[in-house]
């Protein structure tokens, strides 16, 4: 019977209630045999709805362009047998990204693990140390917003102190006004700085176990939309403008024209 056929509603709602209670039915039975995989399961059924919802509503234009060999923080979903699924971290290999695409095409990586295979490829902790050099670049600059705040702060203090042996022209208040802002503009600085340190800690928390390699998977390439990819979706995420570089590329290069061609 074809359920696409408007005429078969009412069947079609036997069956999609027959279909629900025996994904329930299966469901149960993995967590038995397989928790771990069950709960993926259920994580997958729940994104792939959000993924459905998003669908109509998704603009790919408000994202930013994604440079060859940058890498991107995505969502495969559950996948069958030993094709590749869960939340990864894949490198873009689109040669010319544009903001109308709603498409990315990603190499999937993983950890370091003893066995490498003949499809794999080692790409050394490049990874992490571009996210490591970019906290470090980021605690550079807080430290010297939190300089430049203490000795506006303190000018500010000293202001307001001998404000009454000042005279109340214009160009006092002017001053003020232009320290006080000055003061908001730094503050401001600081706190989004704070807030991308804090994030990019957090993304070195999580990619740790890269720090001794990451491996490609030319062979698990695949095409994706725009709507898996988790981080960066804008230019302030932690991992925008992380790239790998051309000669790391070209390694990928090699491996892939071995495997495919």
């Amino acid at each position: 019977m074809d359920f696409k056929d408007i005429n078969n509603k009412d069947d079609f709602i036997q069956f999609k209630s027959e279909c629900i209670s025996d994904l329930d039915d299966s469901i149960n039975e993995l967590m038995i045999r397989d928790y771990k995989q069950s709960v993926n399961l259920t994580y997958w059924i729940r994104d792939y709805k959000n993924f459905l919802k998003k669908e109509k509503t998704f603009d790919s234009t408000y994202l930013p362009v994604y440079k060859f060999g940058s890498i991107v923080e995505i969502n495969l979903g559950f996948r069958v047998g030993s094709e590749f699924g869960g939340q990864h971290y894949g490198i873009v290999i689109n040669r010319k990204d544009k903001k109308s695409n709603p498409n990315l095409t990603v190499i999937p990586m993983r950890s370091l693990k003893q066995n490498l295979h003949y499809s794999e490829i080692n790409i050394g902790n490049e990874f992490y140390n571009l996210v490591n050099n970019k906290v470090t670049l980021l605690n550079e600059q807080h430290n010297a917003i939190k300089n430049d705040l203490e000795k506006e702060i303190g000018n500010l203090k000293e202001m307001l102190k001998n404000k009454d042996e000042l005279n109340c022209e214009d160009s006092t208040i002017i001053s003020e006004i232009d320290l006080d802002n000055k003061l908001k503009e730094l503050l401001l600085k600081d706190r989004e700085l704070s807030n991308k340190i804090k994030e990019l800690s957090n993304c070195l928390k999580r990619i740790s176990k890269l720090k001794d390699g990451s491996i490609a998977l030319p062979n698990q390439v695949l095409t994706i939309s725009k709507m898996r990819v988790k981080d960066p979706i804008r230019v302030h995420d932690t991992l925008y403008n992380i790239t790998l570089s051309d000669s790391t590329m070209e390694k990928i290069k090699e491996k892939f024209e071995k495997i495919y061609f």
